[in-house]
């Protein structure tokens, strides 16, 4: 049994949805089992789990954005913030924060107690990314381990999930809420 992942992205202008994917299938990427296998063996300088969701307007496979994300991170090693826009692509990471991240039963309503299903609830707001980044094409959850010095270590940047979809394009009036849920095997 493999680990199963969907999502559904809701377009919002004005308090009110503008567009419905509806529950769509996401492809859970090789890096899944690596960053498991890091975990159980305590690989990491510091607590690590799904921490972004990093978005951009199209790579067209994984190996591509998995390299953007990383020259994205060292990016931001320099100092640099916010989405990175060259002439041919954007992409930029939002961090997930521990309270969009919740457990979910076998009937799709949120517990406390740990299982085997997880839920991933995340608003892009309506200022985010910026002006210049505002058709979204792909994205993906990922972990990253910080140094000491609270660097990226981009070599210990391990993606969960990947996703190519049509373009969507929000203005500085709306808001993208990406709801992602996973299903990791119990037998």
């Amino acid at each position: 049994m493999r680990v199963r992942g969907k999502y559904r992205d809701v377009l919002i202008k004005c308090q009110e949805p503008v567009l419905d994917t509806g529950w769509k299938s996401n492809t859970i990427v090789q890096d899944y089992g690596l960053f498991l296998a890091g975990l159980m063996k305590k690989e990491f300088n510091r607590k690590i789990g799904i921490e972004y969701i990093l978005v951009g307007s199209g790579s067209e496979e994984f190996t591509a954005f998995k390299q953007k994300a990383v020259d994205y991170f060292n990016w931001l090693n320099t100092g640099a913030s916010g989405p990175y826009v060259s002439e041919s692509y954007w992409i930029w990471a939002k961090p997930i924060e521990s309270d969009n991240v919740k457990f979910l039963d076998a009937d799709d309503l949120e517990v406390t107690e740990v299982t085997h299903r997880l839920m991933i609830d995340v608003t892009i707001q309506e200022h985010e990314p910026s002006e210049d980044t505002f058709d979204f094409r792909e994205f993906g959850l990922l972990g990253i381990d910080k140094d000491e010095l609270g660097k990226f270590v981009t070599d210990r940047l391990y993606f969960i999930n990947y996703v190519t979809h049509g373009q969507i394009t929000k203005d500085s009036n709306m808001e993208l809420s990406r709801c992602i849920k996973l299903t990791f095997p119990i037998n």
